[in-house]
């Protein structure tokens, strides 16, 4: 990575940057209230931030991914529940968003990568084959293979179960002298591996709730009036990046 900014740094004239800290530097395996500095090890972020220091990039300011993300999908100043579920290449992020705060999140060790390797090994094929299958049929209703059906229907099993305990904990679980808590309005979702076909409508089923695809432009152009470059299914990858920029912006006015 670190010559990879080197280069860019090169060929860009990058001199600083705005960075977003991956949901793999926290503990997987513990959901968190809120997010703290202190969640993550000192030595695990001063090496992950060591980069752009040996790479000469300034670094203008840090944001975890959860509210990079939360930047780019929500809109500002708008106070309703959310359940955003980042479903990216080798993780996926969840976490709920009130009253523009970031309650509770939590990172699900399963991707797109791992669906393609269940499809690779069920299929007896190549991953890269597994991926132009993955990428073909999704979770499409008149997929004709049975035996496809079930390996993405056991994939995204896991996802759902995840999604379903977060949804769950919000409506049920009250602290002590915990105000009333707004239900969650629908659910959002982005990552890279977010248009998969047919998988918002398999957890708009399997959740009984709303869930819409992110728009990552929101805060930023209306798209009705102007088109970005970057197509709809490309744009999920990005949230992240637009959401830490949207930052630096709001902090240069």
């Amino acid at each position: 990575m670190e010559q990879i900014l080197v280069l860019l740094k090169k060929e860009q004239k990058i001199k600083s940057a705005h960075i977003s800290l991956p949901y793999e530097l926290f503990d997987k395996d513990e959901q968190k209230l809120g997010i703290d500095i202190d969640d993550i090890l000192e030595s695990t972020l001063e090496e992950y931030l060591s980069v752009f220091k040996n790479s000469l990039i300034n670094i203008d300011s840090v944001e975890f991914e959860a509210k990079a993300v939360t930047q780019s999908v929500i809109k500002n100043n708008d106070k309703d529940t959310y359940l955003v579920v980042d479903f990216g290449k080798r993780r996926t992020g969840i976490f709920i968003v009130s009253g523009g705060e970031i309650i509770l999140t939590s990172v699900l060790d399963f991707g797109g990568t791992k669906l393609t390797h269940l499809i690779k090994e069920s299929l007896n094929t190549s991953f890269e084959e597994a991926e132009k299958i993955k990428k073909e049929y999704g979770l499409k209703r008149n997929t004709k293979n049975e035996k496809l059906s079930q390996v993405f229907l056991k994939g995204f099993s896991v996802l759902y179960d995840e999604i379903n305990k977060h949804f769950i904990y919000w409506h049920v679980h009250k602290e002590k002298d915990e105000k009333e808590k707004t239900p969650i309005k629908k659910i959002i979702l982005c990552g890279s591996e977010s248009n998969i076909a047919g998988l918002s409508e398999y957890l708009a089923v399997a959740m009984r709730h709303k869930v819409e695809l992110a728009n990552v432009w929101t805060n930023i152009l209306d798209t009705e009036k102007s088109i970005p470059e970057i197509n709809f299914e490309q744009s999920f990858t990005f949230a992240p990046s637009l959401g830490v920029a949207l930052n630096g912006f709001k902090k240069k006015n």
